[in-house]
């Protein structure tokens, strides 16, 4: 891996790591309920210079880089994307849609592939709600995606409308007046 993907790579997996173990040493703190963590822009901002250069990357290069990821960075990426999927439609991003279709590619459904398809119906939602055309949208990711999770982000906008509805996986929209549009899960 040539020098400048591999300080990338290193650099989201340290700060991935980081982020992990901040959240773990605050997260039963009174004084920090629903505080925002100061260096998540940090490791969004590194996740956005890994997708910009995993999209110039071959199948070799990109299967290199994605091997070089941690499970912080993986969990990073997944997280990523879900925010996007909610961002996209707060801001009317299409781009914030793709890049976390993007996140998922890179990501590959390496942890658990359910929890990876739960962000894949968040981002299909959001495309449509858009005004995106999912089916080719998510055909374009696929091409950028190894095998883990390919099929499935080529095929959801193909399920059957009751097995991509959001219900499907147990999630709401909601929309809030001091926090904005999210997801979140349902009964």
């Amino acid at each position: 891996m040539e020098a400048f993907l591999k300080s990338l790579v290193d650099g989201l997996n340290v700060a991935s790591q980081s982020a992990f173990e901040r959240w773990l040493a605050i997260r039963n703190r009174p004084d920090t309920d629903g505080a925002p963590d100061p260096n998540s822009d940090q490791v969004d901002t590194l996740i956005r210079d890994l997708l910009a250069a995993y999209r110039c990357l071959d199948e070799a290069g990109r299967r290199e880089l994605s091997s070089g990821l941690n499970t912080y960075a993986m969990k990073q990426l997944l997280g990523y994307a879900a925010r996007s999927a909610a961002n996209a439609v707060q801001s009317k991003s299409q781009d914030l849609v793709r890049s976390g279709l993007l996140a998922l590619a890179i990501e590959g459904g390496s942890e658990d592939p359910r929890e990876s398809t739960i962000v894949i119906a968040m981002l299909y939602h959001s495309s449509v709600r858009l005004g995106m055309e999912p089916i080719t949208t998510f055909a374009e990711a696929a091409g950028f995606a190894l095998p883990g999770i390919k099929n499935e982000i080529l095929r959801f906008p193909l399920r059957e409308p009751e097995s991509r509805d959001l219900s499907a996986f147990h999630l709401v929209e909601k929309n809030d007046p001091v926090c904005g549009f999210n997801y979140e899960t349902g009964d």
